[in-house]
């Protein structure tokens, strides 16, 4: 900032010390504004805040610490710096204007150097008090445009995972339906015939029976499975944190992934339940989760071989580093990384897959996540494939 842009306000009584100061200031090219009238001076640094303030400190009607008591209230002027001047020479008057607000102290007579000395270096001091807040409300700006961002990036994800699943979920809720319905046909026409008694039933119209009753049943079981599996996963939106047991999320989303895997898989888990409740987000912690199950799935799908595709969850409390975790293990026999791949596996936009199939920022986001609780997304190479561990700190 250009000094010549700096306002000093001087306040005074005596007309001889405003004089004064308004000429050892002259040559320093400072917007100078004496007041000889506290009253007038205060109304003037409320309307148009100067850069700082020179205040006597024995005066009538409001006295210096008066003054600076508002001063220092009003939330336009509470940083402007302000310099006692007063004749007094006692510690005690100097430390009453300190407890005032006051940032220095200049006694009468006045010596022309020190004055230009102490306004300059509090001026300075001012402007980078300034800067420096200024970068803050940037620094805070840039950090709340990167949390949305990232809450949006997050969503995204979300969002593509709930697509995948919701496709899965039609499919398996439609086979039951279409069992029931078929069965229910069935029924249908032995009750119409039964109705018009066209005709008795023998052993095997109540064979057909029971077997009917069966598929009711089994089908409906299938979708109220499915449905639970669904309010389970649903639940783990809640916002915040919260206590909770993480292995009926795994299983729920294992079961509504189960379309998938039910396609030349072999999948395999062993869930534990953590030996007492986490405090975390379950719809975060679930989130990464199902997008290293998904990419596991997606990996394996992209596999032409003749051989065996397995992906095996293994979920329970481990102790690493003089500390409980809770670790949720998702590991196939895909082709794997490559070396040095591990090592940015993590990064934004960097991604293993072909070119068009992702933008590489679901294991970015993963990470992300974990790190907001304090946990850990790692990954290790297999042979073959790929183990990714998700580390909730217990």
């Amino acid at each position: 900032m250009d000094p010549r842009s700096e306002s000093i306000m001087i306040v005074d009584d005596v007309q001889q010390n405003l004089r004064l100061l308004c000429e050892i200031l002259s040559d320093h090219d400072y917007q100078l504004r004496p007041f000889s009238q506290p009253i007038n001076a205060l109304k003037s640094a409320f309307d148009l805040p100067p850069d700082l303030i020179l205040l006597d400190v024995n005066m009538p009607e409001i006295d210096g610490f008066e003054f600076c008591k508002r001063i220092k209230a009003n939330e336009s002027t509470s940083r402007i710096p302000v310099i006692f001047i007063s004749a007094q020479k006692d510690n005690a008057g100097i430390l009453e204007g300190f407890r005032h607000g006051a940032v220095d102290y200049i006694t009468k007579p006045f010596q022309a150097g020190e004055v230009i000395s102490r306004i300059q270096t509090h001026l300075k001091l001012q402007r980078y008090q300034k800067e420096l807040s200024d970068k803050n409300s940037n620094l805070e700006r840039a950090m709340a445009e990167l949390k949305s961002t990232q809450a949006q990036l997050v969503h995204a994800e979300k969002m593509a995972s709930l697509g995948v699943l919701t496709a899965g979920i039609a499919h398996e809720i439609n086979n039951p339906i279409a069992f029931i319905q078929a069965n229910a046909n069935v029924m249908a026409k032995r009750l119409e015939q039964m109705s018009q008694g066209s005709r008795s039933f023998g052993p095997k119209e109540q064979i057909d029976w029971k077997h009917l009753s069966e598929g009711f049943l089994d089908g409906s079981k299938r979708i109220a499975d499915i449905v639970k599996s669904l309010q389970t996963y649903a639940r783990v939106d809640e916002v915040g944190l919260k206590e909770y047991d993480p292995s009926l999320n795994i299983t729920a989303t294992l079961k509504l992934f189960s379309h998938r895997t039910k396609r030349g898989m072999n999948l395999s888990s062993n869930i534990q339940k953590p030996e007492k409740k986490l405090c975390a987000n379950p719809g975060k912690i679930n989130q990464v989760f199902t997008n290293l199950l998904s990419n596991a799935i997606a990996v394996l799908e992209g596999m032409e071989t003749s051989q065996e595709k397995i992906i095996k969850i293994d979920a329970r409390t481990i102790r690493e580093e003089d500390q409980d975790w809770y670790m949720i293990r998702v590991e196939d026999n895909g082709p794997g990384l490559k070396e040095g791949q591990e090592e940015r596996i993590f990064d934004p936009f960097y991604t293993t897959k072909e070119p068009g199939k992702g933008l590489g920022l679901g294991l970015s986001i993963a990470s992300k996540l974990m790190e907001e609780h304090k946990g850990k997304l790692r990954v290790f190479r297999a042979s073959p494939g790929c183990v990714f561990d998700i580390l909730i700190p217990h």
